[in-house]
């Protein structure tokens, strides 16, 4: 009789786990013990923690959304979507502190707009916060032709 016991650490807020059977007659399920924390700091000290997610401000090199896409996914990240106003007031204070800091430089959001013309989220979250798209109208573009990404100065 073995027993196996595996400790796992995961990197995000998500785990999951899949139990199969070894067809054993004499144990007839399964036991886990799982045991979650918070993180209270990010693994770089360049990263910026909020709301339990760790945030990386780079405004060099300047490059287009989707070289930014990709260095996102590079790096295991991704380009963030703004859900709340709090979370808006978090980043533009954080752009605007750091060091390399321009006002010429673009800062990428995890938004495209789609073949209607209006902005989604790339994460899956709902585009159910937009504060800091004042004057944005949708029908006046065609996304078909010019596809819009979203970015701040």
């Amino acid at each position: 009789s073995k027993l196996k016991l595996l400790r796992y650490v995961s990197r995000g807020s998500k785990l999951k786990v899949r139990f199969s059977s070894d067809y054993s007659h004499h144990f007839g399920g399964f036991k886990a013990r799982v045991s979650m924390e918070n993180v209270m700091q990010c693994s770089d000290d360049r990263l910026q923690m909020f709301n339990n997610s760790c945030y990386l401000f780079v405004s060099y090199p300047e490059v287009t959304w989707s070289t930014a896409q990709q260095i996102c996914m590079g790096i295991k990240g991704q380009l963030t979507s703004v859900l709340t106003p709090e979370e808006e007031n978090f980043i533009s204070a954080n752009i605007r502190k750091n060091p390399e800091y321009r006002t010429s430089a673009i800062y990428w959001f995890g938004a495209r707009s789609g073949s209607n013309g209006k902005f989604h989220w790339v994460d899956g979250n709902a585009m159910s916060y937009s504060g800091w798209l004042p004057n944005y109208a949708p029908e006046e573009t065609n996304a078909l032709i010019n596809p819009m990404c979203l970015g701040v100065r």
